[in-house]
């Protein structure tokens, strides 16, 4: 069986999508790597919310694989990818919510800091593109009790990594 990758928008989506078409397993997956990352106004962040919830309800039997956040931000994003955790746990017997911080990539926090559109902030927790995708592909072969697994990044101050993009 396949693995099937649910919109697999951005960065990490484009590496997954070359990866999968390889891959074969017994059951088939489905990976569900879409959510506005962009608009994280409270309407935007709902209507992903539905899309995620019907989205489970039309595919409860199937393994669904989510991709999650581990980031603790007082934001509708983390709200929303909480909620769909939780409501996936209540819904789906065979499912697995994989959390990741910051990913490194050509758009989202970085950039942000770079073209100085936000103000560098706290500790970042950063990892590249290429090893979130390994990290995904790997815990597709995880068959254990736990449903939430979290992925350590490499830890850094805002103010030197900003300062670092200036360089």
């Amino acid at each position: 069986m396949a693995v099937k990758l649910i919109n697999g928008r951005g960065q990490v989506g484009l590496i997954l999508s070359q990866i999968i078409k390889n891959l074969d397993f017994k059951h088939e997956i489905y990976l569900y790597h879409t959510w506005n990352i962009d608009d994280k106004n409270r309407t935007t962040q709902r209507i992903e919310y539905d899309k995620f919830i019907n989205f489970v309800n039309e595919n409860k039997n199937k393994k669904i694989v989510f991709i999650s956040t581990k980031s603790e931000k007082d934001s509708w994003y983390v709200y929303y990818k909480q909620m769909s955790e939780s409501y996936l746990l209540q819904n789906c017997d065979d499912c697995l919510i994989l959390r990741f911080p910051t990913i490194l990539g050509s758009k989202g926090t970085m950039q942000l800091l770079k073209q100085n559109k936000i103000e560098p902030y706290g500790i970042m927790e950063l990892m590249p593109l290429e090893e979130v995708a390994t990290k995904i592909i790997n815990a597709l072969n995880y068959f254990g009790k736990s449903k939430i697994i979290s992925f350590e990044g490499q830890k850094i101050s805002a103010i030197l990594a900003s300062e670092i993009l200036k360089i």
